[in-house]
Formats: C-alpha cells, sequence, structure tokens
C-alpha cells in the first residue's frame, strides 16, 4: 500500500490525486535524480496547489536532500494564499522560501512567470549535477504572455543544461496537448503523465433567463444570507444591480481584499482566479465571453464575442466545488439548449498570447537573444500569423531582420517592453507603447512630445470609457459643434480629426479651469456629452509620472494649455508619429464610392453613425474628393452581426483621421510607400 493511503477510505475531492499515488510516486523520485518531467492532470479543486503540492515537496527533497525546488505561478495576484497556505503547513520544514529571486541556499524558491523570466535573463538558475532544480509550475487554461514565454525558456533551460539535472513538474486541469507535445520533444521518454479521476460532485447546470435569475437570487439573500455570496461571470455585471458589488481586478486586487470585502456580488471573468472565495452560494454564466482574438480573414485583433467551451464552464463551476457543499449551491447559466450543445464541441484553442498579446509575445521572445523560429516554443496556432506580426514588429522599428535567425529587439522595442510591465494595470497594447517610446526622441520639439504622451494615456485609458454621449438623432456635425466649444488649445483646433484629439481638449479645458481637480464625477458639455473628470485625473498622474521618466520638465496645470500648443508643421509631426506606430490598424474610404476597407488586408470594413468624427463632412471636402480617399487610424475593431440578416462585419472604433500627405513620412522611413510597406502576407490579397 502506498504511503498515505487508508485501505477502504474514501477519497476526499481535495485529495483526488491520491487513486494515483504510485504514479506519482515514481515520477517524484525520478525528478532531482535526473532530468525528467511529470504532467499530472487533475480536476479543479483536486489538491494541486495545497495537498499535492506539499506531498511532491516533501518526496522530492527526501529523495535528493540537495535539490532546489522552485514554484513557478501564474500571476502574482495569488502568491499571499500559497506562502500563507505554506507557511502554516511545511514553510518550517524548508527553512522559509525565497520568493521572486532564486537564492541557491534556500530549498525553496516561489516565483511568477515574469520573474521566472526576468530571474533567468539575469542567469539566476544554474543547477548542478550536486543540486538539481526541480521547477513546479502551474499550467494556465488561457496563457499569457509571460506563461507562453517561461515554458519556452524552461524547455531551452532543460536541453541546454540536460546534463545538470534539470526536472519539471506540471500541474494542470486540463489536457493541454500543445504542453505535452513539446515535453515529448524535450524528454522523450523520460516523461510521465499522469491523468486522475475527476470525483467532484457534480454541478448542475440550470438554464435561466436574466430576470428569473434576479429573482432566485433574492430570494437565496434572504433566506439564506450565510452562503449568498453571487459570482457574476457576464458582460453587464450592473444589471443584477446587488447591494455591495466588485468587479474583481487580478492586477489590482488582492486574495485578501476579497475574503475582507464583504461583498454581495463579485463580477469576473470566465478566467478569473482560482482561490476559495468565502460564502458563495451562486455562480452566474452568460454563456459567452468577450475576446480580442486574431482574425484570419483581417489579420488584426478583432473583439469579438464567443461562447465558451465546456472547459470554460468546469473552471466556473469550481468557484461552488471550491466554496464546498455543493448540494446548497446554484450555477446559472444564461444560455439556450442550442448554444450549451455548440459549446460542447468546441475545440476553444484561445489564449491571449497567441492573440491580443501576440506582437507583446514575439516581441518577449526576441529578447532572449535566440534565433526565435528555433526555440522550443509550444505548438502555435497559426504560424501564418507569427509571420505576419514579425514582419509587423520590424516595420514598427520594434526589432531588427538580422538576415541570420536573430531578430534583435531595438532600444525602442525594449522601453516598450518595459512600459508593457510597468502599466500592467493597463491593457496597453504594443502601439501606444510604442508611440510613448517614441517621445523620447529629443530631436522632436518638446510641445510635439508633451502632445504625444497625452495622446498615448488618453488612449491606453480607453478612449471608449471616457465620455458618456446621448445623441437621440441628434446629427454628428451637431454633436460636434456642441462640444469644441467646451474644448480648449490644440485639441479645439484638431477636434475635427477624432474623439481622441476632442478628449484631449477636454482635458486641457478640466486643466484650465481646475475641474480636474475636484471631487465632481464629470465635466457636462451641453445637454448630450459629459466627460469622467475621475478619467482626466488618471491621464493627468500618468503624464506627469511619464515626463519625468523621459527628462521633461513638469508644468503647473495652468501652463498645459500653453505648453501644449502646436503650429500646423507641429501638428503634422505628431500625425507622423501616429502613422509610424498605427500604420498597420488604418481604414480607407473611397471618396466617390463610399466603399471603406482595411489599408493592410483590403478586407470591407464598417463604422458606426455614432462615431465622434463627421466622416460626411471630410469626404465631401473637395480635397479628398480629388484625392480619391479618406484615411483615419482605428483604434478597435470589433465584429458584430447585422439584424436580422446574421451576417458578421468589422466595425471599426475610435477614428483619428489622418490626412493623406502625412503618410508620406513612411516612404522616407522606410524606403517603402505607404500602403504597400504595410499590405499583409495574410492572407493574400
Amino acid at each position: 500500500m502506498a504511503e498515505n493511503q487508508t485501505p477502504g477510505r474514501a477519497l476526499s475531492p481535495d485529495e483526488a490525486w491520491r487513486a494515483n499515488i504510485d504514479e506519482i510516486d515514481s515520477a517524484l523520485h525520478k525528478l532531482p535524480t535526473r532530468p525528467y518531467a511529470a504532467y499530472i492532470q487533475a480536476a479543479h479543486g483536486a489538491g494541486k496547489s495545497t495537498s499535492l503540492l506539499l506531498y511532491a515537496m516533501s518526496a522530492i527533497i527526501k529523495a535528493n536532500p540537495n535539490a532546489r525546488i522552485v514554484y513557478v505561478i501564474d500571476s502574482g495576484f495569488e502568491m499571499p494564499i500559497i506562502i500563507n497556505y505554506l507557511e502554516r503547513h511545511a514553510m518550517e520544514d524548508y527553512g522559509g522560501a525565497c520568493v521572486g529571486d532564486f537564492d541557491p541556499e534556500m530549498v525553496l524558491t516561489i516565483c511568477t512567470y515574469e520573474q521566472y523570466i526576468d530571474n533567468s535573463v539575469r542567469r539566476q538558475w544554474v543547477p548542478d549535477e550536486h543540486c538539481p532544480i526541480v521547477v513546479l509550475s502551474d499550467v494556465p487554461l488561457r496563457p499569457s504572455v509571460h506563461a507562453e514565454v517561461f515554458f519556452t525558456l524552461l524547455m531551452e533551460q532543460v536541453t541546454k543544461d540536460s546534463g545538470n539535472g534539470m526536472s519539471c513538474m506540471f500541474l494542470a486541469a486540463q489536457f493541454s496537448r500543445r504542453t505535452i507535445d513539446l515535453l515529448r520533444n524535450v524528454f522523450q521518454d523520460d516523461l510521465a503523465i499522469v491523468q486522475v479521476p475527476d470525483i467532484n460532485p457534480e454541478v448542475k447546470m440550470i438554464l435561466m433567463g436574466v430576470d428569473d435569475v434576479k429573482k432566485q437570487i433574492a430570494a437565496r439573500q434572504r433566506d439564506q444570507p450565510e452562503s449568498s455570496v453571487v459570482i457574476l461571470s457576464v458582460p453587464r455585471p450592473s444589471e443584477f444591480a446587488m447591494g455591495k458589488q466588485h468587479e474583481l481586478n487580478p492586477t489590482k486586487d488582492s486574495p485578501q481584499d476579497i475574503v475582507d470585502g464583504n461583498y454581495d456580488a463579485i463580477a469576473t471573468t470566465c478566467a478569473a482566479p482560482s482561490f476559495p472565495m468565502p460564502n458563495v452560494g451562486v455562480v452566474v454564466s452568460s454563456g459567452t465571453h468577450e475576446l480580442k482574438l486574431w482574425d484570419t480573414r483581417s489579420s488584426q485583433i478583432v473583439t469579438m464575442t464567443k461562447l465558451i467551451s465546456m472547459t470554460d464552464f468546469d473552471r466556473q463551476k469550481s468557484w461552488l466545488i471550491k466554496a464546498g457543499n455543493t448540494d446548497q449551491t446554484e450555477f446559472y447559466c444564461l444560455s439556450s439548449e442550442s448554444h450549451i450543445k455548440k459549446s460542447r464541441a468546441l475545440d476553444d484553442p484561445w489564449s491571449p498570447a497567441f492573440n491580443e498579446d501576440i506582437m507583446w509575445t514575439m516581441l518577449t521572445l526576441c529578447s532572449l537573444n535566440s534565433k526565435v523560429f528555433d526555440m522550443k516554443i509550444r505548438t502555435i496556432p497559426d504560424c501564418f500569423a507569427v509571420h505576419e506580426v514579425m514582419r509587423r514588429l520590424v516595420v514598427m522599428k520594434c526589432i531588427q531582420d538580422s538576415g541570420s535567425g536573430y531578430y534583435p529587439v531595438t532600444s525602442k522595442g525594449r522601453f516598450a517592453l518595459e512600459l508593457r510591465s510597468k502599466y500592467a494595470h493597463h491593457d496597453l497594447d504594443i502601439h501606444t507603447a510604442m508611440l510613448l517610446a517614441r517621445t523620447r526622441n529629443k530631436n522632436l520639439p518638446t510641445n510635439v512630445r508633451r502632445v504625444m504622451i497625452r495622446l498615448a494615456f488618453i488612449i491606453m485609458c480607453g478612449v471608449g470609457s471616457a465620455y458618456s454621449c446621448l445623441r437621440e438623432n441628434v446629427p454628428t456635425h451637431r454633436i460636434l459643434e456642441g462640444i469644441q466649444q467646451h474644448c480648449e488649445g490644440v485639441g479645439l483646433d484638431q477636434a475635427g480629426k477624432g474623439p481622441v484629439w476632442i478628449i484631449l481638449g477636454l482635458y486641457l479645458k478640466a486643466m484650465e479651469t481646475g475641474e480636474a481637480v475636484r471631487e465632481e464625477p464629470y465635466m457636462f458639455c451641453g445637454t448630450e456629452f459629459s466627460l469622467r473628470l475621475d478619467f482626466v485625473r488618471d491621464v493627468h498622474a500618468h503624464v506627469h509620472e511619464f515626463e519625468a521618466l523621459v527628462n521633461i520638465d513638469r508644468i503647473d496645470t495652468a501652463e498645459e494649455v500653453h505648453m501644449t500648443m502646436l503650429s500646423a508643421s507641429e501638428v503634422v509631426k505628431v500625425e507622423e508619429q501616429l502613422v509610424l506606430c498605427y500604420a498597420s490598424r488604418v481604414m480607407c474610404i473611397a471618396t466617390k464610392t463610399d466603399a471603406v476597407y482595411d489599408a493592410a488586408s483590403n478586407q470591407p470594413l464598417e463604422y458606426d453613425d455614432d462615431e465622434l468624427l463627421d466622416i460626411g463632412k471630410l469626404t465631401r471636402n473637395p480635397v479628398n474628393r480629388d484625392l480619391g480617399a479618406i484615411f483615419a487610424i482605428y483604434l478597435d475593431l470589433v465584429q458584430v452581426s447585422k439584424v436580422p440578416s446574421g451576417r458578421r462585419v468589422l466595425n471599426a472604433k475610435n477614428l483619428i483621421y489622418i490626412p493623406q500627405h502625412v503618410f508620406q513620412i513612411f516612404g522616407q522611413t522606410h524606403g517603402t510607400e505607404w500602403p504597400k510597406a504595410i499590405a499583409t502576407s495574410y492572407p493574400l490579397h
């Protein structure tokens, strides 16, 4: 009988792994004695990050007392929970733990994927035959950039240090074919795959509409207040209007904040952290999620609404399983039988690393100074997309093509990577990061650099979330006339070029009048339009912190308008920098046929009538009619279904009009004219 098994004792769900203890013991004995890998798949709540983790650590050190253990987790959000658990159960046995950095004198190190990468770049992980390193790691359902790069880097290290006893053990809730294929490629026969039976109690899915779910929740909160916390995995949590409601943000919150918050409802996503949340009695799932995916038709990142897979449903159900007593919990899904049937058939390969963050993933891999296409990367969902992205990174001056398989990262590219880490709490895309990186160019006038910085942070903080606009059939030109009366400075002069310039004008107005520093929620611009002043304050804080970083003198709020004024030629300089950063995300409108298409892929696009840009006025302009087209950078692409046909179209949103002559900078800078330089190689057109 294997250790820790009792004859006839039924296993609890959080000890399900003990059913395979002989296989696990065999793998654990080999891990610290020779290069070896183990992949253990067990359901959510099966004890992977608790009892199995403790057991594995003990067995590894028992097999080789000189071994060093590195436990790598997805993010710092759950770090306090793991450390607290280990402190209560095992930390003293290992003389404590090193958190973040690696100390070869310490038996145990706990770090995130990002910290592991940083330590590896600094060559902190140096195993030898006397002190082998065993890396224990979770396998996330939705790999981030850092998760994807971590796996690549780890396999590179294992291959390079194969004679020095570096091994790894992966803990996963799902069978990741991509991960296992790479492990087989690297470890060949020195690989154990253990699949633990799922003995979790069944969580029944109840299909129900929003109004009925609200009634059920209200009744539960009245009758069972001790277990009535609701987790809302829905696109519009405010629709449920519960008392004390919190939107979970893993980059800002801590688990203790959630535990101590005493919330009635917690709004989250299907990829939320997996720690147990107290008093949870209800989970509400929309059955869909909004994703930013690589669209193979346009070779662009497009926001789409997709059905979630059964793997995602299992993740959502696990919140109830970990709360215990599933007989007293309820799982509601705002979907239909036909949608659930489709969800069961989903292969669902989606992950941020090779979709919305694909450019960051490839730039980070390039920064490792290896031949990118020779590196041991888990199976890439779309190899053509990766090659297209590499072309764009070269065009944007993020990397250089050496012609020898290496893609050295430029100083701008490295600064962009630093900014992504610095602004991890925000959705900083690579185009905006490069706009900020270009502000370090001291050949540009200081006022031009200041305007670039303000535009960049307006974009980063979310143009669409900055304002509310009540149209009620008011035409665009009337809306714009009303807003412009409240703009100031360069934003007033350029307000006809789109919402980014308009928001800059209102920002400058709020700075000048002092409204930005008052504790008012909104700045009202007539009856139709209001600007969120907390948005203004966020932008203002980022601007002054960043200007200090790039050695631009701080200015008082009263000086903002004066110090950001631009001449006509200086406006062109700003627009040239926008073009160099967003060249592959440009919408073209033929002035005579009104055809709308993406400049990079030639795919048809549409735009909404509620854009804060008077496109009709621009297309009617005699100069533009003679030129044959107008161009506008789009900050977002959204896939929508037309009613009643159901036809799917791509809507370009948050447009920035760029006069056609500005694009000449591209030929001068790259030697190849725009749009030829950014025409997609995939799909061919």
